[in-house]
């Protein structure tokens, strides 16, 4: 019976549970990137849309979010638009703008 009930722990050796890191080239300026494959928000920092002289709006519905248990909930009120291109593939999405510092 036991045998019956025991599942042998299988290693998921997939890219899929992981932080993509990389760097990119925005305005003659080299950025680091984290994509977050667990993460479904689009999130810019608020010194990266500085440096790059993005336009921040007011965000429609401000939430809040909260990523650790020690940092206290982030408010989030702005939003901007970034634009991007892959090959020929050319596009725009609205990313909420936070105050952080990703290591």
């Amino acid at each position: 019976m036991r045998r019956l009930l025991f599942t042998p722990k299988i290693d998921d050796e997939t890219q899929r549970h992981k932080l993509f890191r990389t760097r990119c080239m925005i305005n003659q300026q080299i950025f680091y990137l984290i994509i977050d494959s667990d993460s479904c928000d689009n999130i810019i920092g608020k010194e990266t849309t500085i440096k790059l002289g993005l336009n921040i709006e007011k965000h429609l519905e401000p939430y809040t979010i909260c990523w650790i248990k020690e940092v206290p909930k982030v408010t989030l009120t702005e939003r901007c638009k970034v634009y991007f291109s892959i090959g020929k593939y050319r596009d725009g999405v609205y990313c909420d703008v936070v105050d952080m510092n990703a290591c």
